[in-house]
């Protein structure tokens, strides 16, 4: 980080708005996200909360994460309970 602009918090949803603030200063509407380790959450957690910003996510590495809390972990679930259902 050094000199970076970043927030002080390590809080997971301060972080994945600092990267949507980069990519609104940058004008970038869409991004494919990656990262390692932290990163690799962060990236996860950044696309997560932001369907609509994210074309992708790329991890190395990422560890667990608890994802039961996200919409669209949700929405998957329930996707992946209708195909169970019907034996797909």
């Amino acid at each position: 980080m050094g000199r970076s602009d970043h927030h002080e918090s390590f809080d997971m949803t301060d972080i994945s708005n600092d990267v949507i603030r980069f990519m609104d200063d940058n004008k970038l509407t869409m991004a494919t996200l990656g990262g390692h380790g932290f990163g690799a959450k962060v990236a996860l957690a950044t696309a997560n909360a932001n369907l609509n910003r994210c074309t992708g996510v790329i991890n190395l590495e990422g560890g667990p994460l608890d994802h039961t809390f996200y919409e669209s972990y949700q929405e998957l679930k329930g996707y992946v309970e209708v195909c169970k259902n019907m034996k797909i």
